[in-house]
């Protein structure tokens, strides 16, 4: 904190705002242009000296990126890789996590349209490239009807239940003496309506980005036709299994045709689902290929989609992202053919 205020800030277009020559209390007064309720979240753990060794569930999706942004600022590392970590353990999923968390769907789908260009513009401000690829796949996927999942799919044991989890709290940082990881007590209520933000109108994608999210769109739905038509858990397969396991049933879905469909809509959510399903009408043979083949596809599409939305000079090519560490087994995506 010694150093905290003697760091330039950016001087006003208008003289008249130039607050350099008032004193209150003797003390300079000092304008930081960064936002209040940032400073106290981040004033909380100076003051605490420490970071928390819970969750801290009324720190909302907007809290965390902008400690994340303050701390970049001012260079506080240990809470910007605290908060880096709350925000995708919480509210974000990396490419490379999809296949060890669930409800992918409910990230993905509960997020608005703004919230996605948010996080796109955020992952540009401080230099996590590593939430662009699922934020363009959500933008290029994103529709008002949403992914419906396939007969037998269940998201966890018990009665489903979304992912990220619920949080007791989503306002207000912490009293004195009051834990990291409580929320604030019951008479510190939130106001009603949704957490303050820049007008949707205002949320807009570039141009550029616009034209990313487009021609993505188009050639992850010629990988998937590439790759997948072919399946037999799809309709361009004439394979069938040798012995009964499909209870004579022309394919394994119900609705093959809309498995087809959801599977052209949302991929990695469809995909996803199907590498989790028991597939209890199938025998051993064809249930384990139909699981593993899913989610090796999953993998594959997740790990072009760097190439798909143009994204290799701020990612990384696909080679180098770590978001898939296996081979191709459907081969590679072929952009021309």
């Amino acid at each position: 904190m010694e150093d905290l205020l003697s760091l330039p800030q950016p001087t006003s277009s208008n003289p008249s705002n130039n607050n350099d020559d008032i004193v209150v209390d003797g003390v300079p007064f000092i304008t930081l242009h960064d936002k209040a309720q940032d400073f106290a979240n981040v004033l909380n753990f100076i003051y605490n000296q420490s970071l928390p060794g819970a969750p801290a569930p009324y720190l909302n999706r907007q809290d965390l990126m902008g400690i994340i942004r303050f701390t970049g600022k001012y260079l506080m590392d240990s809470l910007r890789q605290w908060a880096v970590l709350q925000l995708e353990q919480v509210h974000l999923v990396l490419a490379r996590d999809i296949s060890s968390k669930s409800g992918l769907t409910h990230v993905i789908a509960l997020q608005s349209r703004e919230e996605h260009i948010r996080t796109i513009d955020f992952a540009r401000e401080c230099s996590l490239p590593q939430y662009l690829p699922l934020s363009f796949y959500a933008l290029a996927t994103q529709d008002g009807a949403g992914h419906r999942a396939p007969e037998g799919y269940r998201p966890s044991c018990g009665p489903p239940s979304p992912w990220p989890p619920l949080p007791h709290q989503t306002w207000g940082p912490p009293l004195p003496n009051q834990g990291w990881g409580l929320p604030p007590p019951p008479w510190l209520q939130p106001p009603s309506g949704p957490h303050p933000g820049p007008p949707s109108a205002d949320i807009q994608l570039s141009q550029e980005d616009q034209r990313r999210v487009d021609e993505g769109r188009v050639a992850l739905t010629k990988a998937v036709i590439q790759k997948a038509f072919g399946r037999q858990e799809n309709l361009g397969s004439e394979e069938r299994c040798a012995g009964s396991c499909r209870n004579g049933l022309p394919t394994m879905w119900q609705d093959a045709a809309t498995r087809w469909e959801q599977l052209l809509l949302h991929p990695l959510e469809e995909l996803d689902a199907r590498s989790k399903i028991d597939y209890e009408h199938l025998c051993e043979e064809c249930a384990y290929w139909v699981k593993v083949s899913s989610g090796t596809l999953r993998d594959e599409l997740v790990k072009q989609l760097v190439i798909f939305f143009k994204l290799e000079d701020e990612v990384g090519s696909a080679d180098d992202n770590d978001s898939y560490r296996g081979h191709d087994e459907y081969g590679p995506y072929d952009s021309d053919g």
